[in-house]
């Protein structure tokens, strides 16, 4: 699947390239300097993540198969989505440039699980994992430290 979708996206995504380290800690104290909506949990599930070229991630947003999974709730629902978004990623690409983050959409008072995309070059992209909808993005949202970080 995946060598049919780079195909059909036009060529080869260069995917995984100018790689560099950011950590949850640094994400969070960027959105919220960002104006993160006040009162929405920031749960991120990694300590770190490898950032990647955020316009390759966006190339695939509308073809990543688990938006067509059906909604059952509780048992595949949200974090079920998110899960298998973030799991997509790394197994196609092994790209790890996808968290997902508890909260709340603005304007909404219900916990959700959302993915989140992390560019190189500072952008953060908050999705909607049940229908891969770019809620929003951050652009400027952090400088990036080069491999410093060690598990």
């Amino acid at each position: 699947m995946r060598d049919w979708l780079i195909k059909a996206l036009g060529g080869t995504p260069q995917v995984n390239l100018g790689v560099s380290i950011i950590t949850a800690e640094e994400v969070r104290a960027a959105l919220l300097r960002a104006g993160w909506p006040p009162g929405n949990v920031m749960d991120f599930k990694d300590r770190a993540y490898r950032t990647n070229d955020i316009t390759v991630l966006q190339m695939f947003l509308p073809h990543i198969p688990v938006r067509w999974l059906p909604y059952e709730a509780e048992y595949g629902d949200c974090d079920d989505h998110a899960f298998l978004f973030k799991a997509w990623w790394y197994l196609m690409f092994r790209v790890s440039a996808v968290g997902t983050i508890s909260g709340q959409r603005p304007g909404d008072q219900l916990n959700h699980e959302f993915s989140v995309m992390f560019g190189r070059d500072g952008e953060v992209l908050w999705v909607e994992p049940q229908n891969n909808e770019e809620i929003q993005a951050f652009t400027g949202m952090y400088s990036l430290v080069e491999s410093r970080f060690q598990m």
